[in-house]
């Protein structure tokens, strides 16, 4: 088995769907960092997807823009498209989540918290 540790950013909010006997699935594609960003730009996405219990609470819990600890197992699955006319299928990988944990989340402010919580960084103001 190929398990993996990563820290992802969600980049959609968590898509729940159900199976019979109310089993059901989160998928949230999310993008990982790697030291050379700029060079890998685009192959950093990944889709993730949670089970049970723990898909309900990913579902529930996180949006678009958190930050998650991610422990999984990594699998390639075949890309299904319609049109495709070779014999080779692309595939994609996938994690599926055994346990993750917040890493960073946000919260949206309105106007007004945002403008009260502010504060102007002075000389005078640092510790040091």
């Amino acid at each position: 088995m190929n398990r993996v540790t990563l820290i992802v950013k969600l980049l959609e909010n968590p898509n729940q769907s159900f199976f019979e006997d109310d089993i059901c699935v989160t998928e949230v594609l999310v993008e990982f960092t790697t030291k050379h960003k700029k060079l890998n730009r685009g192959k950093n996405v990944i889709q993730i997807s949670a089970w049970g219990e723990q898909g309900k609470k990913l579902a529930l819990s996180y949006k678009i823009g958190d930050f998650l600890i991610v422990e999984g197992l990594i699998s390639l699955r075949p890309l299904y498209l319609e049109h495709q006319q070779t014999s080779t299928q692309p595939k994609i990988v996938e994690i599926t989540i055994v346990n993750f944990y917040p890493y960073l989340l946000f919260q949206e402010e309105s106007v007004e918290e945002k403008n009260s919580n502010s504060f102007k960084l002075e000389e005078d103001n640092l510790p040091f």
